[in-house]
């Protein structure tokens, strides 16, 4: 059985030096562990620094949940300087804490040739188009991360199409969430440069964005080479029927070949509640 503490906003009134001890209680453990500190947003940046200090090479923290713990920038830099040692963590999730471009390029530097986390959830933050542009050239050579959850950003066009390129070079990352942002036809014809070439992504959530009939023709142009992506999701766009049935008849071809999938827990934010996860629109 894997311990895990988890905290309630009361217990932590003192905030940065309580989360401190629950890390370090948990960190100096034999087996893996997992610290849940979501929702107390008195831990601020202060507690960010006293999580870091515990997440060393000998940490048994595999999944540490912040969202919405006060961070900000300060405390995403924080976090940042103990990525490289931080050899367990397989789980990261800051969403909800106030994070812009600055945060993201701490995290980016963190990023670039690390081997952890495996999955980075930024959801609901204010990341926009230059945090995405440095995450975007983090990916280019992080041997780590197969999911990056960057939904609710405000995304742009730019930003997408930052991330389409990454995917050039990506050989790790299986699943991207950018869903409710403000990507258009111009951002899915940058994300779309990046898939023939990627043999690693199989899901692709561009749920709640502003794509047109142009966008997801570029969309399925690209899927035509790429035979890996399995899912990818459309919802609250602006799709008629007739381009949705093209994507259709590319996913048919591959859906003998596989089982339908189960819909998407977000392990960050349960309330959220699943999201899509069909092969076709």
């Amino acid at each position: 059985m894997v311990p895990e503490a988890s905290a309630a906003a009361p217990w932590l009134e003192r905030g940065a030096h309580a989360a401190g001890l629950l890390a370090a209680a948990l960190a100096a453990g034999r087996g893996a562990a997992r610290l849940s500190l979501f929702g107390n947003e008195g831990i601020g940046a202060g507690g960010a620094v006293k999580v870091a200090q515990n997440l060393h090479p000998h940490s048994s923290i595999e999944d540490l949940d912040l969202t919405r713990c006060g961070l900000g920038d300060q405390g995403a830099e924080a976090l940042a300087t103990a990525l490289p040692r931080a050899r367990a963590l397989k789980e990261l999730c800051i969403g909800r804490n106030g994070l812009g471009p600055t945060g993201c390029r701490h995290l980016a530097r963190a990023l670039a040739g690390a081997r952890a986390p495996a999955m980075l959830s930024l959801r609901d933050n204010r990341v926009g188009d230059e945090g995405a542009a440095a995450l975007a050239e983090a990916l280019e050579s992080n041997r780590g991360l197969t999911e990056l959850e960057l939904s609710g950003n405000g995304l742009g066009n730019p930003g997408a199409g930052a991330l389409g390129e990454a995917l050039l070079k990506n050989r790790k990352l299986a699943t991207l969430c950018l869903q409710d942002n403000r990507i258009g036809d111009a951002g899915a014809a940058g994300l779309a440069v990046g898939l023939p070439a990627n043999r690693h992504l199989q899901e692709l959530d561009l749920s709640g964005n502003d794509i047109g009939n142009a966008g997801v023709g570029q969309l399925a142009k690209a899927l035509q080479a790429n035979e890996f992506l399995e899912t990818l999701s459309l919802e609250r766009n602006r799709v008629d029927g007739e381009v949705l049935g093209a994507l259709e008849e590319i996913f048919e071809a591959r859906s003998s070949l596989r089982q339908p999938q189960e819909a998407r827990q977000d392990r960050c934010d349960p309330g959220r509640g699943p999201t899509s996860s069909e092969i076709w629109p």
